[in-house]
C-alpha cells in the first residue's frame, strides 16, 4: 500500500492521537524526574515535527503533493519510546 500524499504542506495527520500523547506526557510529569519529562516533551515535539507532511512528492516533473519522511519519523518514534522505557524503569514506577 503506497504512503498517503497530502495536498497541504505542514499537514499533521492523526491530530487526535497527538493530543492524547500530550495528555499522557503531562500525566507522566508527576512520576518522572524533571530531566526525563523535559526530554520526553522534546521528543514528542520532534515526533510531531517529523510527522508533518513537508517532503515534496513529484510524479515526473510535476509536484503532486507532500509526504512524510519515514526515516525521520522512525528516529523520532524510537527516541520517544526509549525515554518512556527509562521512565518505566524507574524504581518509583
Amino acid at each position: 500500500m503506497p504512503a498517503p500524499i497530502y495536498t497541504d504542506r505542514n499537514h499533521l495527520p492523526l491530530q487526535a492521537e497527538f493530543d492524547k500523547l500530550w495528555v499522557v506526557c503531562m500525566q507522566l510529569r508527576e512520576y518522572a524526574p524533571s530531566e526525563l519529562s523535559n526530554q520526553l516533551e522534546a521528543a514528542f515535539t520532534d515526533l510531531q515535527a517529523a510527522t508533518r507532511a513537508n517532503l515534496p512528492i513529484t510524479k515526473g516533473l510535476t509536484q503532486i503533493g507532500y509526504g512524510i519522511s519515514k526515516a525521520k519519523k522512525a528516529v523520532a518514534c524510537d527516541t520517544a519510546i526509549a525515554i518512556i522505557r527509562q521512565i518505566k524503569a524507574l524504581k518509583a514506577w
